[in-house]
């Protein structure tokens, strides 16, 4: 059927606004901790050390191998730091990449079996989650292993007519023990084994290449797998057993690299609804028609977006990250069985009061990357939404209504969490401590007090040296280093040797000091 030219219109303005969410806030926003930091820092140190079987991290101010996670993400990063230099744009690259290819899979998929409307309106779904704009553009495993996911998902829906896509399924395990490991293979495998059976089958288990498609897989992963544990002996007992099966039964796992969450039972349903607004609304809904109406695909898209739902519920230690995949699901859902007119107009309501609460944050703190920049971002949503409000209550095609729906939640998105997160801004993240730094003294060795971010470690390198655990809050070096600690920190610090400490500069929420009578001091 053909799109009219309303349609067009409408999905072209939101697939720009999209993109332009993912890319704008991928080059400005600085990293940040802990979890991005940690893995830019990771990714830095191998571009740089070239050691491309062991990442390393630092943990408790010493730099350690780094075997909670498979290395696909980090070389992916390295390799663009290496190429284009340690710049946080370049670090993320990779994951826009990953983000955008998750799109295109899902809005193939939805265009081949449901026409070119579905798939434009897949793609504009899963673009414009919050969750997907968020994770879709920072350094971290989640979005590859998302990636890996729907490449599997995606060439399973082809086997049946398809050989070169039963290789495919094999392609996307593999890849996905290389991107976290055994749970991308359970998070695509319950899918397949579920739509396998019963009346609307999407394809036959036996259709796939088995014998030669796990060859393949384990040609992909396994290589690493069996050098990591030459190079780390016992890597293989601490990621798969503890890593994967004490990490899901008990927060107590016996984690090397930080401390594990603890959330209620359940709670990644909740994690999930939020991070996917206001596109979560529809998901039960969604999924039930998906179930019932009998068409293969769409059978498959119902139990994709439950699996991560349902392995989760039953894990406390968890992260709302953990749903992207489900939200591949859910666009594919939302695609097939538009939303009606009474669903569409409310969130755009939702989408301009968020906005609103955000001004003030925007304003007085954020800086992103100024007020004046920020002024443009509410003034921008404000007239989109309240444009969009009229457009939706008024056109009679769901394809416009959910286009007016994928515009106004990027922009949005991005201002709610400016206005809880001004910490994200430039003026107050380590990128501009450690700029301030190296305009002090451009060789001097700088030292975080009581906590080094993985953030500080990635924008100043080797020239970051960590104090060991059992030396924080003590007498520093005495010696040229620069010192640096937030403010709470530096308030709890040993009165005495705070004194011989002279303050350079304050840059946000942060003190740059040197000891007084230090060589240069």
């Amino acid at each position: 059927m053909k799109i009219e030219s309303a349609e067009r219109f409408a999905c072209a303005l939101a697939l720009v606004v999209v993109v332009a969410s993912s890319l704008v806030t991928a080059v400005v926003r600085p990293i940040a901790d802990p979890t991005e930091g940690r893995y830019a820092a990771t990714a830095r140190a191998m571009a740089e050390g070239g050691d491309w079987v062991t990442p390393r991290v630092v943990v408790d101010g010493r730099d350690v191998p780094y075997l909670g996670k498979p290395p696909l993400a980090f070389w992916c990063a390295a390799a663009a730091v290496h190429a284009f230099g340690p710049h946080p744009w370049a670090v993320r690259l990779p994951a826009v990449l990953f983000a955008w290819a998750t799109v295109a899979l899902v809005a193939s998929l939805a265009r081949r079996r449901w026409g070119a409307r579905a798939g434009i309106c897949a793609a504009l779904v899963l673009g414009s989650t919050p969750l997907a704009i968020g994770v879709g553009h920072a350094v971290t495993v989640d979005v590859v292993l998302a990636f890996t996911i729907t490449l599997t998902l995606a060439s399973f829906a082809r086997a049946a007519s398809s050989r070169l896509a039963g290789y495919g399924v094999f392609v996307g395990f593999g890849l996905s023990m290389l991107a976290k490991g055994p749970i991308g293979v359970v998070l695509a495998g319950i899918p397949i084994a579920c739509a396998s059976f019963g009346r609307a089958r999407v394809a036959r288990l036996s259709a796939l290449p088995w014998a030669s498609g796990s060859a393949l897989a384990l040609a992909i992963c396994a290589p690493w797998y069996a050098l990591a544990e030459r190079a780390n002996p016992g890597f293989l007992d601490y990621f798969f057993y503890r890593e994967h099966v004490l990490r899901y039964l008990t927060n107590d796992y016996g984690d090397r690299y930080g401390r594990g969450h603890d959330y209620p039972y359940g709670s990644i349903i909740v994690m999930f609804v939020v991070a996917a607004l206001p596109w979560s609304i529809a998901f039960v809904g969604a999924a039930r028609r998906a179930l019932a109406g009998g068409e293969p695909v769409a059978r498959l898209a119902a139990l994709w977006l439950a699996a991560p739902l349902a392995v989760f519920a039953f894990a406390r230690n968890i992260t709302a990250a953990y749903t992207l995949p489900a939200c591949a699901g859910l666009a594919l859902a939302i695609a097939r069985w538009r939303p009606g007119r009474a669903w569409a107009a409310w969130p755009v309501a939702v989408g301009l009061a968020l906005t609103a609460a955000a001004w003030p944050g925007l304003v007085e703190g954020a800086g992103y990357p100024t007020a004046t920049g920020a002024s443009w971002l509410f003034a921008g949503a404000a007239g989109c939404a309240a444009t969009l409000a009229v457009v939706i209550g008024r056109s009679p095609s769901s394809t416009v209504r959910l286009a007016a729906l994928a515009t106004v939640v990027p922009l949005a998105a991005v201002a709610g969490v400016l206005a809880l997160r001004p910490g994200l801004a430039r003026d107050s993240s380590t990128a501009a401590v450690m700029a301030r730094c190296a305009a002090i003294d451009p060789a001097a060795p700088v030292t975080f007090i009581y906590r080094t971010p993985g953030s500080a470690r990635f924008y100043g390198g080797a020239r970051v040296e960590p104090i060991p655990d059992e030396r924080r809050g003590a007498r520093p070096p005495i010696d040229a280093r620069l010192l640096v600690a937030q403010r709470r920190h530096w308030a709890r610090m040993d009165a005495t040797w705070r004194s011989e400490l002279r303050i350079l500069d304050r840059v946000g929420p942060w003190i740059i000091a040197r000891v007084a009578f230090a060589a240069g001091g």
